[in-house]
């Protein structure tokens, strides 16, 4: 599947800045035996925010599928070289998800460890990558090519939970 450039830029801008986060360079392959923490929370936040905007029109589209698989490709193999088999079992997770009511889980994760890190290197990373996962959101919702009332409920209340309104 073809992808916009802007959803190209925001998963590039995002791999960039939530890989300094966690001391990785920018082009560096991630592995779960070098870098335990970076995958564990990448997968938890994009699992989390993935599934249930998927879900939430009651099936994952071939599409909403295609953009989960480029984001974490993005994000885990910056420069290119793609481990597949990661990629088909993080995606495979993605597809048998189950939940009756979908609702994005508090915290993500990503942006608790950029406060943090805003707070010791006195930056302002974490509004960036805020807006880059919202971003991210509303292309995983309308990657299908429209925007179910499920889908709108569930987005629009991660939005005003994850940018601190109400």
């Amino acid at each position: 599947m073809a992808f916009s450039e802007e959803i190209k830029h925001t998963l590039t801008e995002l791999s960039k800045l939530v890989r300094e986060l966690y001391d990785i360079r920018e082009k560096q392959n991630v592995s779960y035996k070098e870098h335990p923490l970076f995958v564990k929370d990448v997968i938890h936040d994009f699992m989390n925010i993935s599934q249930n905007l998927a879900i939430a029109d009651r099936i994952i589209s071939q599409q909403e599928s295609e953009l989960f698989r480029f984001a974490m490709e993005k994000i885990f193999y910056a420069n290119g070289d793609v481990n597949h088999k990661f990629i088909q079992s993080v995606d495979h997770r993605l597809k048998h998800y189950q939940n009756e009511k979908p609702e994005i889980k508090s915290p993500v994760v990503i942006l608790e460890r950029a406060k943090r890190y805003d707070r010791k290197k006195n930056t302002e990373l974490e509004p960036v990558i805020r807006a880059l996962i919202v971003e991210y959101a509303e292309a995983m919702v309308l990657s299908d090519g429209f925007e179910t009332v499920g889908e709108f409920d569930v987005l629009e209340t991660f939005k005003t939970w994850v940018n601190g309104e109400g």
